[in-house]
């Protein structure tokens, strides 16, 4: 027991920094808004819907503005909410950039975030409510956002931006619902996430552990993964002051985990994302990235379902291991984003993801050396490195300039 004990103090402190729990003197005032309070204080209408899935979990969708453009739909990352894509200032958040380029913007929040907390007849404190990983976030959130958005515009297709855990949700829904791929413009994947064969963050080290850990958190009633209102939050809280070595600690813990890039770490937002991250999620998403890395490790790379154990895996998958997305079956067209100095997208991953992919376009390396996980939403330098040849890229273009083509 008392490894088991070990090892999620480990769990919970590296997350307790990796959730940038980093304030700074002057606090942004960003930081107590929500998603909707930032867009509307930006000067843009921002309109809440709420998506209710198949299997009866009730997302909460934000739109910022009111163009008839080519909608766009921007799906957040582990632990994370939509406020990621609006976080730098206007001119240089995606978010916003879309929106003033023309674009319907959506942004969505995966079940059991901050905002995505309500079911048809589960209640959140109930255990039943946090049975999923990401691949329910795939086969169910992503298919009914796209719906809904369509139904919404009438518009016959959307183009979807994932980062990380994002890029992966999408994988899930259009190989599980081939049909979906005829509804995507094209999907661009920042940081994209598949196989973790390559994981190569020194958190790497508690996957074996996995199995312990999801029955020490089970044990202690932990359903909501850091939330904000749960104890793990509260121990961020305590151990994040207002003080330089605090500020200084922080960054190190966070280089050391998603990729040292000091020169593009944007200090300005840190106590706005300190406000919001992370937004929770269940236990069993966490473990199907350590599953994802051990299965990695043990027999290459893979993309794989969630393994509930022998006997949960053949009632579900009427096989006794996890089955294996087939990639291939992706055949919207699909654009990623790496970074050399991401530790936890690696580029090997990448490069086996990019020859699954059933019509990748193109898998472009960001032009700085150091450029990791975080980057790619609140880098300092992220507009000019890649933002801006995102948006120049030549079929995004000309959805923009016509729109009626699909």
């Amino acid at each position: 027991m008392r490894l088991v004990v070990f090892f999620v103090g480990i769990l919970v402190l590296t997350f307790v920094h990796h959730s940038l729990c980093i304030a700074t003197n002057v606090r942004n005032p960003d930081a107590t808004k929500s998603t909707v309070e930032i867009i509307r204080s930006r000067g843009y209408l921002c309109t809440v819907y709420h998506v209710t899935t198949d299997d009866g979990y009730i997302l909460e969708l934000h739109r910022i503005g009111l163009s008839s453009g080519r909608p766009v739909l921007l799906q957040h990352g582990l632990l994370s909410t939509d406020v990621d894509w609006i976080t730098n200032p206007a001119g240089q958040s995606l978010g916003f950039r879309l929106a003033d380029m023309g674009y319907d913007v959506y942004l969505s929040n995966s079940r059991g975030n901050t905002y995505s907390r309500r079911h048809v007849r589960l209640d959140p404190k109930e255990e039943a409510y946090w049975n999923f990983s990401y691949d329910e976030m795939g086969l169910y959130d992503v298919p009914a956002n796209v719906e809904f958005i369509l139904n919404l515009t009438r518009q016959p297709k959307l183009i979807y931006i994932g980062h990380s855990m994002g890029a992966a949700m999408f994988y899930i829904a259009t190989a599980s619902r081939p049909e979906l791929n005829h509804k995507i413009d094209l999907m661009i994947g920042l940081a994209p996430v598949a196989s973790m064969a390559h994981f190569n963050s020194p958190v790497k080290a508690l996957a074996p552990h996995v199995d312990a850990i999801q029955f020490f958190l089970r044990a202690t009633r932990t359903r909501a993964f850091l939330a904000k209102e749960n104890w793990s939050r509260r121990f961020q809280k305590s151990v994040c002051q207002h003080t330089f070595k605090t500020i200084q600690l922080c960054q190190n813990v966070i280089f050391y985990i998603t990729g040292t890039d000091r020169e593009n770490f944007n200090s300005s937002v840190l106590s706005v994302i300190e406000g919001h991250f992370p937004g929770g999620t269940s236990v069993n998403t966490l473990a199907q990235f350590a599953q994802g890395y051990n299965t990695g490790k043990r027999e290459g790379e893979q993309f794989r379902a969630y393994d509930h154990g022998p006997s949960e895996n053949l009632r579900r998958y009427g096989v006794t291991q996890p089955p294996s997305y087939n990639l291939s079956l992706v055949t919207a067209p699909v654009y990623l984003f790496w970074g050399a100095g991401d530790l936890l997208a690696s580029p090997k991953d990448i490069e086996w993801l990019s020859k699954q992919l059933g019509n990748l376009q193109s898998s472009v390396k960001v032009d700085w050396p150091e450029f990791n996980h975080l980057d790619f939403l609140w880098g300092v330098n992220s507009n000019r490195l890649l933002y801006d040849p995102l948006i120049a890229f030549p079929k995004l273009v000309h959805l923009w300039i016509f729109p009626e083509d699909s």
